[in-house]
Parts: structure tokens; C-alpha cells; sequence
């Protein structure tokens, strides 16, 4: 598959989905009925969880997912805190039905062996996938984190990552 043919796919999708983020619990799926998901809160913790389909019995779960974003009908791009999850921007191919970390943590300490990293999607506009990121979650001012400060860019194949300036 061609990563270019599936940016272009997204202006297709609900406009909700264009380049906003999906941040709240609920069932959701691209346009064209394709890569169902869905979002619950944990009873154990309240942090976000991710279900997606899986060729298992079972459906894959991801913890403590931040936000969401369909890129297209077949990919969705999703965002994790390293709280209770494993940190990064993955992207997850409905038709493969497999998981790639894009962007992984910076920073590895004691109190967060896979990453103390903080992440959190902005959007998707043409091929351009935004979010904030924070190397520590424990040291980070979320009053200030939604800025430009925080904010980076990065190509769904995981190429050209740089801040926004």
C-alpha cells in the first residue's frame, strides 16, 4: 500500500474525523463502515482504553489511549500516555490488523521503564499527522501543554518528525 493514496483518503472521512481527534469514550468507524473501535474507560484506574479488532478470539486492548484519529477508511492513528500504557503515536492498518509505534519515547527512568513520555494527538491535515509531546510526564505543566510549545509533526510512515515552529 501507498502511504501518499491514503493521506488524500482522510478529506473523505466525517467531518468530525477530518482533522479533529476522537477523545471520548464510544463506538466509532471511518467512513465507509470500515476499522471499527472503541473507546471505554477503565473501572480499574479511569484511564482511556482502546479495543480493535483482532484475528484472535480476543480484541486487542490498548491503555490509557489519549485521543484518536482516523488518517483513512483503513489506517487509524492513535496516541498514549505512559500512566498506565506504553507511550507513542502507533497507527493501527484495519485490513492487517497490526499495531506500528511511529514515535516512540525520549525519555526511559526508573518510575517509567518504556517511556515517561506524554502524548496527545492534535490532528490530521493532508499528510501530516500533529500532536504534543512532553519527555516527562511527571515534570510537565498541563496548563501549558496544548500550545505551540509542545507541538510536533510527523508522516504516517513515521518520517520527517520535527517541532512546529
Amino acid at each position: 500500500m501507498n502511504y501518499t493514496s491514503w493521506a488524500f483518503a482522510v478529506t473523505d472521512l466525517p467531518e468530525k474525523h477530518q482533522s479533529g481527534k476522537i477523545d471520548l469514550p464510544g463506538s466509532y468507524h471511518s467512513k465507509k463502515d470500515k476499522c471499527p473501535i472503541t473507546i471505554v474507560v477503565s473501572a480499574e484506574g479511569g484511564f482511556m482504553q482502546l479495543l480493535l479488532e483482532s484475528d484472535s478470539s480476543k480484541n486487542e486492548m490498548i491503555n490509557d489511549v489519549t485521543s484518536a484519529a482516523y488518517f483513512s477508511d483503513e489506517l487509524l492513528v492513535f496516541s498514549t500516555s505512559p500512566l498506565y500504557g506504553i507511550p507513542g503515536i502507533f497507527v493501527y492498518d484495519c485490513s492487517l490488523k497490526n499495531i506500528k509505534r511511529i514515535v516512540a519515547p525520549q525519555r526511559l527512568n526508573k518510575a517509567y521503564p518504556q517511556g515517561a513520555d506524554f502524548f496527545e494527538l492534535k490532528g490530521i491535515e493532508s499528510h501530516t499527522i500533529y500532536y504534543y509531546h512532553a519527555t516527562d510526564v511527571d515534570k510537565t505543566n498541563f496548563n501549558i501543554f496544548r500550545t505551540n510549545k509542545y507541538l510536533f509533526q510527523v508522516f504516517i510512515d513515521g518520517s520527517s518528525l520535527k517541532k512546529v515552529r
